[in-house]
């Protein structure tokens, strides 16, 4: 047997994920990056989070809070309720620009062209993680609060909880909670979206008991009422505490509380459609990267973005089928 080395292997992405379910934006002409302290280039495709134009791309009218009015053919006086179309107080609502970094050491007898690549590869395959991660969490995003509103657009500081959504029920009952939930609360607006934890996709296809409740088109799965299913990478899972890092609705900002859940609990989420831009992938500058006495430090980074309606977005525990513990 001879002692050259083999190649690596190939890196996958999962699909479907938080990238295939939801709609992508140009990230065409959103500028060049602000470089960072100390640099010296500023690598070709980054996006500059201060530009106009970045946040111009992803602003929108929260829709889902101008209620519409059923009245008679010809109202008089009090029949027409103009208050009920006022938009709600949160207004327009998007991400900031957030990273996603790739450091990628090894001591392979092998050419950094190739370390630069996989660090480049790995942060392409885990962006859905990143998007999940941020969407669900705020990983990434500023830890602050303005006049009692959250300045992370995250799922879990906009959702309400569905109504009997506080008591874990089987999934299929919860998926039922927070369409009639999404439903009466949109007006019937259509364009639903479940965000699922990943390990609780085998039994949405059907391994358990009550069957199927979703299954695949494509590149995504579908749900009823046309209801586009999110699965993780990066959406949390496991036991979690009241307070900080709850995987459930916010609670109160002072201190940071959000609602928590055991191990044999799940928090699932519905909202509109989610859209997000990313950068390209690039490497850091000259000088972050290095080959040194065989071994080899690549750098690769990518921006990403999000927005979602923060007027349709609703929560409701579910039991987990098995208990599902996190290990990170």
């Amino acid at each position: 047997m001879r002692g050259e080395p083999i190649g690596p292997i190939p890196i996958q992405a999962p699909t479907p994920s938080i990238l295939t379910t939801a709609k992508e934006r140009t990230s065409n002409d959103f500028g060049v990056r602000v470089p960072l302290p100390g640099e010296v280039e500023v690598p070709e495709g980054a996006l500059d989070p201060l530009k106009a134009s970045w946040r111009t791309g992803v602003s929108w009218v929260s829709m889902a809070c101008a209620q519409s009015n059923i009245q008679q053919q010809c109202p008089t006086g009090d029949d027409v309720e103009l208050d009920t179309m006022t938009p709600g107080a949160h207004g327009l609502v998007s991400s900031s620009p957030f990273w996603m970094f790739t450091p990628l050491e090894c001591e392979w007898s092998t050419s950094r062209n190739e370390i630069v690549s996989m660090s480049a590869e790995l942060t392409e395959a885990r962006a859905a993680w990143g998007l999940g991660r941020a969407l669900w969490m705020g990983d990434g995003l500023p830890d602050t609060f303005t006049d009692g509103v959250a300045d992370q657009p995250t799922l879990r500081n906009f959702a309400q909880v569905a109504p009997g959504g506080d008591t874990a029920t089987p999934l299929e009952e919860t998926f039922a909670l927070l369409l009639a939930a999404y439903e009466e609360g949109t007006q019937g607006l259509g364009g639903q979206v479940l965000h699922v934890p990943g390990p609780a996709m085998v039994y949405v296809l059907g391994a358990g008991s009550s069957g199927a409740i979703a299954k695949q088109e494509g590149n995504f799965y579908r749900a009823a009422l046309g209801a586009v299913v999110s699965p993780g990478p990066g959406y949390p899972w496991g036991a979690s505490t009241d307070g900080e890092d709850g995987y459930g609705p916010l609670i109160d900002d002072s201190p940071l509380t959000y609602t928590g859940n055991d191990n044999d609990e799940l928090w699932i989420y519905i909202t509109g459609p989610i859209e997000y831009a990313l950068s390209n992938v690039v490497e850091l500058p000259t000088g972050s990267s290095f080959t040194r006495q065989n071994r080899t430090l690549a750098w690769s980074m990518r921006q990403l973005v999000y927005r979602f309606d923060p007027c349709s977005v609703w929560a409701a525990l579910a039991e987990a089928p098995v208990p599902f513990v996190e290990t990170s």
